[in-house]
């Protein structure tokens, strides 16, 4: 217990400086701003996170809230690369509450990162309108703040983050900080430098992502050589190390095995194998995602700004590239590597949230626009015209994201998972390859306590940490590892939900409920009914419409065609406008009226 609490404190004052340092080295840029914008973005982003924290998530949610609230509550290691930063960060918001509070915690301190963020970003703005573009200081500055600050509060993807517990909102804090101190560089010299390499390594014990603008922070800093003095290279190159040291967090806590323990990576091995997501690096870096994801990545940016964003983007662009040329060309590859790395990523549930330093330039760039035209209306009362219009547009994301994206009594995932929780009997354990499935039964059991029950991830089970994890959890197997080995030698039940498509041979399965019972001797096959909670929100209508496509597929496979069409028309009924459901039912009426006619 004591060896433990070391741990923690060495965790906790590590931070801290860390964090102190940063606060110091930022404060010296926000001192230097104007008073009255400084008071006024600061009323704005609180007003806008009032509202966040009005819309927040009251508890778990789907992807990897379930993870992150428990590694957050208990000091945990996330999925890879670990995610150190934030867990240790979103900690700080759990202490001295109890484990039901821990999910509207954890969540708060995104919303937290969101205020933090939105200041900055306002800051960053009249930075660059009046210390490196030298536009003229007059009451515009407001109306441009106003507009562009709920702009990028409320753009799809910056505010689904916002209310819920993930790594996405902190990025994008880390993101607008490594900004500042580039154009700070810009402004004043070398010094900044040392600022950006410390964020720069402290960024990557957040998420590896932003390790993608590299490319674009070296040229950039090539295009800036004149003000680069050889002196601090030493410098940046120990101070960059000293924010990635972060990551020691890892080896630390996995000696203590705590709850959620994600490649044990207590030694090199198993450290080294976290760090480079060896799991999960299947499809990286691969053409295939680009022609499939260009399209519906397009119509997403256009909603990003709100669709009339894209003109005061262009104005504002145009403006960066006639006044502050480098900085132009920083934002223009930054904008590039972001998104030309992330398509090589593959398209998983997060795929837009690797684009959020993007998001966040073109924004900032909008905000340029929005500025510039004020200015170029000389007559008073086109200038009155176009500010009433610039309100009113701003407040477009707003009204478009809003279904989306408000979470208010949005209890869909812990309600589903409730669901699955009551289909499973004691002394049982369920088997899935889905990551909604697992965080969200995971996060259940640790808050009811429900210790007769097992959830076992099977992607993971061609690693050999996670064989070791089994095996301490007292499972035996003969051979390698699999589900039937596991079942062979066990005495529990053992039970399957699929992932993208069913894995196991359908032979072996037997619906159960919402779940399939794995089976060592065929069974005869019945109807399958079972009720679920009606889910209020969009997500947990695509969740559910998953889990029938998933029955359809199993009673496909079974050739039991008219069960297959009911289960996918359940599907259709939570997603009506899923071409690849409709295509099944398509396809499965013709082959049952192949069946007809090869009776007759």
């Amino acid at each position: 217990m004591v060896s433990g609490l070391r741990s923690f404190f060495l965790v906790y004052g590590v931070t801290f400086l860390y964090t102190f340092h940063l606060i110091i080295a930022l404060i010296y840029f926000i001192i230097r701003a104007m008073k009255k914008p400084l008071v006024f973005s600061l009323i704005m982003s609180i007003l806008i996170s009032i509202v966040y924290l009005f819309l927040m998530s009251p508890t778990i949610y789907w992807e990897d809230s379930g993870e992150f609230i428990i590694t957050a509550a208990n000091l945990g290691i996330a999925h890879p690369p670990g995610h150190p930063l934030y867990i240790v960060l979103s900690h700080l918001f759990t202490l001295k509450s109890n484990l039901i509070n821990s999910a509207i915690r954890v969540n708060t301190f995104s919303v937290f990162c969101s205020f933090i963020s939105l200041f900055l970003f306002s800051l960053l703005l009249v930075y660059l309108l009046f210390s490196l573009l030298k536009m003229a200081k007059t009451n515009l500055i407001y109306l441009t703040l106003f507009s562009t600050m709920l702009l990028f509060a409320f753009s799809k993807t910056f505010w689904y983050y916002t209310e819920i517990a993930e790594v996405y909102t902190l990025h994008t804090l880390l993101s607008i900080s490594i900004l500042i101190s580039l154009f700070l560089f810009h402004k004043y010299g070398s010094k900044f430098l040392l600022l950006f390499s410390y964020i720069f390594g402290l960024s990557l014990c957040n998420n590896i992502t932003i390790a993608f603008l590299f490319p674009a922070f070296i040229i950039y800093i090539v295009l800036e050589r004149k003000k680069f003095e050889k002196r601090y290279i030493l410098p940046c190159i120990f101070l960059f190390f000293l924010g990635i040291s972060f990551y020691i967090y890892i080896p630390l806590r996995a000696r203590y095995n705590p709850l959620f323990n994600w490649g044990n990576a207590y030694n090199i091995q198993n450290f080294i194998e976290l760090l480079t997501a060896r799991e999960f690096s299947k499809g990286f870096f691969s053409f295939e995602y680009m022609e499939t994801s260009f399209k519906p990545f397009t119509f997403n940016l256009f909603k990003e700004i709100a669709f009339w964003g894209i003109l005061p983007i262009f104005i504002g662009f145009l403006k960066l590239r006639s006044k502050a040329k480098n900085i132009f060309f920083l934002l223009l590859l930054i904008i590039f590597f972001n998104i030309t790395l992330s398509f090589l990523t593959g398209k998983g549930p997060d795929f837009y949230a690797y684009f959020l330093p993007s998001f966040t330039i073109l924004f900032l760039v909008a905000g340029i626009g929005i500025m510039t035209i004020q200015n170029m209306a000389k007559n008073r009362k086109l200038r009155d015209f176009l500010s009433l219009s610039i309100i009113l547009l701003s407040f477009a994301p707003l009204l478009l994201n809003y279904r989306q994206n408000s979470r208010k009594a949005d209890f869909d995932a812990q309600n589903y998972g409730n669901a699955l929780l009551n289909w499973l009997p004691a002394n049982s354990a369920l088997l899935t390859e889905n990551t909604n499935d697992y965080f969200i039964l995971t996060y259940i059991k640790w808050i009811e306590h429900k210790k007769t029950i097992d959830f076992l991830y099977l992607p993971l089970f061609s690693q050999r940490w996670y064989e070791k994890v089994l095996k301490n959890h007292g499972y035996k197997w003969k051979g390698k590892l699999n589900p039937f080995t596991l079942m062979n030698n066990s005495n529990k039940h053992f039970f399957y939900t699929p992932g993208a498509g069913i894995s196991i041979k359908v032979e072996k399965l037997l619906p159960s409920g919402p779940l399939f019972k794995i089976i060592s001797e065929s069974e005869p096959l019945s109807k399958n009914s079972f009720f679920l909670p009606l889910p209020g929100h969009s997500k947990g209508k695509q969740r559910y419409s998953i889990l029938y496509s998933r029955f359809g597929e199993y009673y496909f496979l079974k050739k039991r065609y008219e069960l297959s069409i009911e289960a996918f028309e359940k599907a259709q009924k939570y997603d009506p406008y899923n071409r690849a459901i409709t295509h099944n039912i398509d396809i499965l009426r013709k082959k049952i009226e192949q069946q007809k006619s090869s009776i007759k």
